[in-house]
């Protein structure tokens, strides 16, 4: 029980320090309202689990909630596997959102290149598109890291 605790405060710790802890009310709110809601599992496991305590019915008990876990881990559209998969496809996809925008980024910063004077070498380099971040330092009078 000390280690389940222990999981809480890291929990609350982790969302209050990236301070999404509203979004974390929201979604543990959403599990225990709603249509769908995890309360008639809880109260179905509850039940078998107590039952389970009588000996005569301990084997019994133990068939159900295997059942029950089996039911929660592979019901279709709403099972772990589902929403596992379905969470990858979540994440691959903010990652090609992220790398289309990282590579529009790049686009925009290398058409900034051509503009007077931010290569210092603009006047030798044959290559008009070419980069220089010490040219882009003298233009803004931004610093960058390793530029003189």
């Amino acid at each position: 029980m000390p280690f389940a605790f222990i999981l809480v405060g890291i929990l609350l710790l982790v969302s209050g320090v990236r301070k999404t802890s509203t979004d974390l009310v929201g979604l543990i709110k959403s599990d225990f309202t709603g249509s769908d809601n995890f309360i008639y599992w809880l109260a179905s496991i509850l039940v078998i689990g107590s039952v389970g305590y009588i000996d005569q019915f301990k084997a019994l008990s133990r068939a159900f909630m295997v059942l029950v876990i089996v039911i929660l881990i592979l019901t279709d559209g709403q099972g772990f596997f589902s929403q596992f998969n379905s969470a990858l496809n979540q994440i691959s996809s903010d990652n090609k959102n992220t790398t289309q925008q990282a590579q529009s980024n790049s686009s925009t910063l290398s058409s900034l290149a051509g503009l007077a004077g931010l290569n210092s070498n603009s006047s030798t380099s044959s290559d008009s598109s070419s980069f220089s971040l010490q040219g882009l330092s003298d233009a803004t009078g931004i610093n960058f890291i390793g530029i003189n």
